[in-house]
């Protein structure tokens, strides 16, 4: 007899899904609409099943599962065997009830993972006769992703009971003790639904306040910017628009450290400050009114020599526009750097080497080919700067 492998509130799929535990990031291609949807498990019981190949019947686990589908906007249940399915993520904590009021906001607990899956499909453009240019564009997959609920009532489940061998203390039947009734929209029918899940299939939605959203929305008329901390992770953001997905919220803006356009989640995890600027200086200047020579290759050279200098004191982060042989414009951003000489055709030439931010790796930069070097707010070692 198999042993139980899945518990209540075990977020699960069957086989021949492309997830596993712990590696749920795969970008899915294809014909996306065939994959299938993660499941929560609402009950567990033993069964007797038909054994392959023999006459024979043997006991096994079955699992009643619910997942939601975005296509009849309702919560679906599926019986299915041990042998069918593959774990996703352990059951490890449930809500406290106690905690719970009317009105809370809850979700399945396959909507972190069912929200952030992605699809990729490819096109192709003929440019020529003989040869085509292919492109991949990836988007979200959301055909399974749970609506956010409003908590409406909890109460002792009494429609099952848990079931125990006679004579014994093993358990053939395994349901949950308590019933969260939940009122979510349903578009397709154009009407508010209500229905009833297990607590352990359940997680707290942590709504966004609006006084953060109003803080960010202000910070983007100002056109102003923002240093943001969280999840292990930096951005000094330009930011454009927020955006509401799937129940949750975002700031999206142009970050200049990895020099592209980013998405940050709206949450308590995150910490968003204001700041009037993300750059302390930049070279070269210009200044001929000041000196005529401000324009001359030496003295552009010599200044971001210098403003590299200064700001490797500090351990500032730098920004830098820079123009490869192939006169190819990019912004890079780096750390760690220092100058270095080089010889070149019989000739010394300075190189500013460091850890690219955006390339995750060594890189060097002919400093003669910077366009503009600008030193940032942000440190990547402790100094008087507040920004560590």
């Amino acid at each position: 007899m198999n042993s139980k492998l899945f518990s209540i509130g075990d977020i699960v799929t069957v086989s021949a899904h492309p997830y596993f535990s712990d590696l749920t990031g795969i970008i899915i291609g294809g014909d996306a609409l065939s994959i299938p949807p993660l499941l929560v498990i609402k009950e567990v019981f033993k069964a007797t099943i038909q054994d392959w190949g023999t006459p024979d019947k043997i006991e096994t686990y079955k699992y009643t599962c619910c997942w939601y589908s975005a296509k009849y906007g309702n919560f679906k249940d599926v019986q299915l065997a041990q042998d069918e399915l593959k774990l996703i993520k352990r059951n490890t904590s449930t809500i406290n009830k106690n905690i719970l009021s009317r009105g809370a906001q809850v979700v399945l607990k396959s909507f972190t993972i069912e929200l952030a899956k992605k699809k990729s499909s490819l096109s192709h453009e003929e440019r020529s006769r003989d040869s085509g240019m292919d492109s991949k564009v990836i988007n979200p997959l959301l055909s399974f992703v749970p609506p956010v609920m409003q908590l409406s009532e909890i109460s002792s489940h009494s429609t099952k009971k848990n079931i125990y061998r006679a004579g014994t203390n093993e358990k053939i039947r395994d349901v949950h003790s308590w019933d969260v009734k939940c009122t979510y929209y349903d578009q397709i029918d154009n009407k508010f639904s209500q229905v009833i899940l297990p607590l352990e299939a359940l997680e707290v939605f942590e709504p966004v306040e609006e006084s953060s959203l109003f803080f960010l929305q202000k910070i983007i008329d100002r056109s102003a910017y923002l240093f943001i901390k969280g999840l292990n992770e930096i951005m000094l953001l330009k930011p454009k628009h927020l955006a509401y997905r799937g129940g949750k919220y975002y700031c999206s803006g142009f970050d200049y450290i990895l020099n592209r356009m980013r998405e940050v989640e709206i949450s308590t995890k995150v910490a968003f400050e204001e700041i009037v600027s993300p750059f302390v200086k930049q070279a070269p200047s210009f200044d001929i009114s000041r000196n005529n020579e401000s324009a001359s290759p030496l003295f552009i050279v010599k200044e971001i020599v210098d403003l590299i200098d200064t700001a490797s004191e500090k351990g500032a982060y730098l920004r830098i526009k820079y123009k490869n042989k192939n006169d190819e414009i990019s912004y890079r951003t780096v750390k760690k750097y220092k100058v270095v000489k080089a010889k070149e055709e019989q000739r010394k030439v300075l190189y500013l080497v460091g850890f690219c931010l955006q390339k995750q790796g060594r890189r060097n930069f002919r400093i003669d080919r910077i366009q503009n070097i600008q030193e940032l707010i942000l440190v990547y070692k402790k100094s008087s700067s507040k920004k560590d």
